[in-house]
């Protein structure tokens, strides 16, 4: 409708569309809607909407994302709109969060 603002999907409730799996590496960039799982490793930046870390993940590059959850480690700078890291993450470089 005319002068209604677009709402914002709900991530919470939304299943996981993609898990990258512990033991997986990529090279290269991801984009991805929806929610995604990391626990592989990734060499390369990551786009998406909301993105979940795991544990084991380990990230070299740039992650930008609405919602990030970290528990993982990523070696470059993490831009969100929201960032929620675990007592288990590690970040390397800068938080930004808009």
């Amino acid at each position: 409708m005319l002068g209604r603002k677009k709402e914002e999907p709900n991530y919470d409730a939304q299943e996981v569309k993609s898990i990258l799996a512990e033991g997986l590496k990529i090279e290269g960039m991801i984009k991805a809607e929806g929610k995604i799982r990391v626990d592989g490793t990734v060499v390369g930046d990551v786009y998406g909407d909301f993105i979940v870390f795991g544990k084991s993940a380990s990230v070299k590059g740039n992650v930008f994302a609405k919602r990030v959850v970290l528990m993982g480690k990523v070696e470059g700078d993490v831009e969100a709109e929201v960032l929620e890291l675990k007592s288990s993450a590690q970040l390397k470089r800068n938080a930004s969060v808009k």
